[in-house]
Formats: structure tokens, C-alpha cells, sequence
């Protein structure tokens, strides 16, 4: 058989149909294996007047089927597309060779019958191919079920992965309820720990100002001092009792001198008590102030660094409370030491 033409342009052949004489199916040449025309297809689209020699008609969309027709061969060339010159002279090289096979007429001879090998061979044809048919189906159908099950597994693997998904969803849940809560008590507890350190400085503040008021009491009544006596007629008695008073005096401006440096020490530290107070006051503030911040922000504030900040600063602060008291109380036992002696 002559090579298939290997330059093609508009078309694409894929099989070729070999008739005899009488127009009967008698094989095929495939040259594509995933052509789909079968000869029935070509019989469905001839039309009732036939197709005469190089005739070409449109089986479906795309593909085409043109005759060539011999004295006892016929072939019929399937393809995509107009089938060009090239095709059509391959075609006629087939066909002589085909012709070939059925040998010369005699003369003078009738014509025979249709060759007889025809409808065998058609036979063995179609029987081949209900072979391949059904090994198709099958090769189709193992196909299916193997996706099927690739499927079946899938949708297996992608439900427990969301079962996974929505058990890990629920303790995520449960943990941020759980911090939420305990979020809540901490909070309560500074607030609470706040409110009582609130009262304790109101406490100390009232007592500061106590201490304030007894020291203005005390510059005012050193102020109110008794005046010396006055000088009698005798000269020398005069010029004695003025040395005793002068003695007196300069004793009196020492005890003042002292009183007052104490007071100044005094005031020197209840100012500075003040500014401690004031300082204490003023970094509660900020630390209440940080704790409000630490609120809105994630939960990274340490509560129990705070407390024992805010207990250190309270205890500092009543220390220096209490010392002040305490040097107060000293000095007002010294100034009613002092009040004794001038009234003796």
C-alpha cells in the first residue's frame, strides 16, 4: 500500500473505508486511533443519489468523507477538514492497488457478483470491534469505580480533618472563656486593693494636716511669752535683776533659737513627708493608670508585681507617717517641758 502523504494542511485524515463493487463494506484502514466515524455514520449521511467520484460530504462538524471510486473498489477517506490533492492522489494509488488484488476482467465475460469475502470479512470486522467495545466499557467502568473511590476516600480524609478542625475551634473557645474570666476576678481585685490604698492616703492626709495645725499652734503660742519685769527704784538691784534678765533673756532667745531650728527641722520634714506623699500619690496614679492601659491591651500585666508594689509604697509611706507622729509627739513634750519651766 503507498505511504500515507505526510504534507497536509486543511485536513486530517483518519480512516479509510474500502467498498466493493456493489457498495458493500468489505474493511478499513485506521490512521487515527481516536476517530469515532464508524461506516455506519458514512451510511447515515449518504445521500439516496450516492456520492459520485471525489464527492465530498460533511459527516458531523467537522469531518469529512469523499469517494473514490474504481471498476470494483471504492474507497471512502475520512477526515477533518477539505481533503486536499495530495490526499485525494494517495487515495487513487490505494485504490489502484486494491484493484489489483480483484485481478482483470476477461473479455467478453459478465460481471460477476459481489465478491463473497465481503460480507465476511465485515463480519470478523464488527465482531472485532464489539471486542474492542466491550473492552472499552470495561476499561471505562474500572476507570469510574477507582474514581469513585479515590473520591470516596477524599470526602473521608476532608471529614475527619473538619471534625479535627471544629474539636480544636471548640477548646480554643473554652480557653478564651476560661482567660476571660479570670481576667474579670483580677480586674475586681485591683479595683478592690485600689479603693482600699484610696482610703489609707485620705487617712494619712487628714493626719498630715493635723500635724500642720499643731505646729501653728506652737509658733503661736511662743509668740505669746510673758514680758520681763520691770526695773525697781534701787539702782543695783536694778542693774542685778537687769543682768539676770539680760541671762534670762539670752537663756530664752537659746530656747528660742532651738525651738525654732527644731520647728524649721520640723517643718523641713513634714514638707518633705508631703513630697513623699505627693510622689507615693502621683505613682499610684501612674501604676492605676498603667493598669487601666493593661486593661484594653492583651493580658500581659503582671496583677501580682502590682500588689506587692502597691503594699511596698503603702508601707513606705506609713513609716515616714508614723515617724513624723512620733517627732511631733517629742516635740510637743518638750514644749510642755518648756511652758513648765517658765511658769516656775
Amino acid at each position: 500500500m503507498p505511504a500515507t502523504p505526510k504534507t497536509r494542511q486543511k485536513s486530517d485524515l483518519q480512516k479509510v473505508f474500502i467498498l466493493d463493487s456493489q457498495g458493500g463494506y468489505v474493511g478499513e484502514f485506521v490512521m487515527d486511533q481516536d476517530c469515532v466515524i464508524e461506516f455506519g455514520d458514512f451510511l447515515a449521511a449518504v445521500p439516496e443519489r450516492g456520492l459520485a467520484d471525489r464527492q465530498s460530504i460533511f459527516i458531523g462538524e467537522y469531518n469529512t468523507a469523499t469517494a473514490l471510486h474504481g471498476e470494483k473498489v471504492s474507497l471512502v477517506l475520512i477526515a477533518k477538514g477539505d481533503v486536499q490533492p495530495s490526499e485525494i492522489a494517495w487515495g487513487k494509488a490505494v485504490l489502484t492497488t486494491a484493484e489489483a488484488h480483484f485481478g482483470t476482467p476477461d473479455a467478453g465475460s459478465s460481471a460477476k457478483g459481489p465478491d463473497r469475502a465481503g460480507p465476511d470479512a465485515l463480519a470478523k470486522d464488527i465482531e472485532t470491534r464489539q471486542a474492542e467495545l466491550a473492552g472499552r466499557e470495561k476499561a471505562i467502568v474500572d476507570t469510574v469505580e477507582a474514581s469513585a473511590k479515590e473520591v470516596e476516600e477524599r470526602l473521608r480524609a476532608k471529614d475527619a480533618e473538619h471534625h479535627e478542625l471544629r474539636t480544636r475551634l471548640a477548646d480554643a473557645e473554652a480557653q478564651r472563656d476560661r482567660l476571660r474570666e479570670e481576667k474579670a476576678l483580677a480586674e475586681k481585685e485591683v479595683q478592690e486593693r485600689l479603693r482600699a490604698k484610696d482610703s489609707e492616703h485620705q487617712e494619712l492626709r487628714a493626719r498630715l494636716a493635723d500635724a500642720e495645725a499643731q505646729r501653728n499652734r506652737t509658733r503661736e503660742e511662743a509668740g505669746r511669752l510673758p514680758p520681763p519685769p520691770a526695773p525697781g527704784p534701787d539702782i543695783a538691784a536694778e542693774r542685778i535683776r537687769l543682768e539676770a534678765d539680760r541671762q534670762d533673756l539670752e537663756r530664752r532667745m537659746a530656747e528660742l533659737r532651738d525651738r525654732e531650728s527644731k520647728l524649721q527641722e520640723k517643718e523641713a520634714a513634714v514638707g518633705a513627708q508631703r513630697e513623699a506623699i505627693e510622689k507615693a500619690h502621683r505613682e499610684n496614679q501612674a501604676l492605676i493608670a498603667r493598669i487601666e492601659a493593661g486593661k484594653k491591651g492583651p493580658p500581659e500585666f503582671d496583677v501580682e508585681a502590682a500588689k506587692k508594689d502597691i503594699e511596698h509604697r503603702v508601707k513606705i509611706i506609713q513609716k515616714m507617717a508614723f515617724d513624723l507622729l512620733d517627732r511631733e509627739e517629742r516635740l510637743r513634750k518638750r514644749e510642755e517641758d518648756l511652758r513648765k519651766a517658765e511658769s516656775q
